[in-house]
């Protein structure tokens, strides 16, 4: 494995607003159940994905959540932790068959490891882990998903959630919007209490009436960028206004 090639100052602004959007939104999937048997460092944020947070990002997330600590609903001591796995995908994170859960619980067969660990989750010197191995791990079980597996009984209470999957997730969306729908939905399907955001581009490419409908489909409130307003409307029950700007009050009782 090599080390990032790409500095994390410019990683850094490269991801500001894209988690400055994911905090706003407060993307928690609520899957958590009361703790039983929390695992050791389990942090209030929690990033999950592929091996771009392994070479790179994961380590640049740590330094901005952890600099954003008091802001935008961050508790001033908010910890944050990132596991990213190669080769991972969000149908690997939701999937529940050995086939499906394979980039998540296999073991590579060169490196011996398939993944790394960020700040509260950090192992030492070196980030390179195996899923499965570890306390810290053991997200591969026979009867549930591996990012169900994260929340079961409390294993993980994290209060704020981000998948960044910018790999070849990333190349799949691209070229297949069905798959972007899929994808999605494989996770919607295993949230208690999701969210959905969105902004400008919705605007631009006038996906307001497919986005109400997707949202009133699913019983799925709408956060919206200070650009993206008006996407659904204003008196829908599951419109809860912009991030940021005039946030509706079930919001709190929905994030709580």
């Amino acid at each position: 494995m090599t080390r990032p090639y790409a500095p994390q100052s410019s990683l850094k602004r490269a991801m500001r607003p894209w988690v400055n959007a994911a905090v706003a939104a407060l993307l928690a999937l609520g899957l958590a159940k009361p703790a039983q048997s929390e695992a050791r460092g389990s942090p209030e944020v929690l990033v999950l994905g592929d091996s771009q947070l392994t070479f790179g990002a994961g380590a640049a997330f740590v330094d901005l959540l952890t600099g954003m600590s008091g802001t935008c609903g961050l508790g001033p001591e908010a910890t944050t932790g990132v596991i990213g796995v190669r080769s991972s995908s969000l149908l690997s994170w939701s999937g529940r068959t050995k086939a499906a859960k394979g980039a998540i619980c296999n073991v590579d067969p060169k490196w011996r490891v398939n993944a790394a660990a960020y700040g509260t989750l950090s192992q030492g010197q070196s980030p390179f882990v195996q899923i499965g191995r570890g306390a810290q791990f053991q997200f591969c079980t026979p009867d549930r998903s591996p990012l169900r597996a994260v929340f079961h009984d409390g294993y993980f209470k994290p209060k704020l959630v981000i998948m960044f999957l910018m790999g070849n997730a990333a190349d799949r969306w691209a070229g297949s919007l069905p798959a972007n729908l899929t994808d999605a939905l494989a996770v919607l399907t295993q949230a208690q209490r999701p969210l959905a955001i969105a902004g400008v581009d919705a605007v631009n490419e006038g996906a307001g009436p497919a986005i109400t409908a997707f949202c009133r489909a699913h019983g799925i409130p709408l956060i919206t960028t200070y650009k993206g307003k008006g996407l659904m409307p204003e008196g829908d029950p599951l419109c809860l206004g912009g991030a940021g700007v005039d946030f509706h009050p079930e919001l709190s009782r929905l994030g709580a």
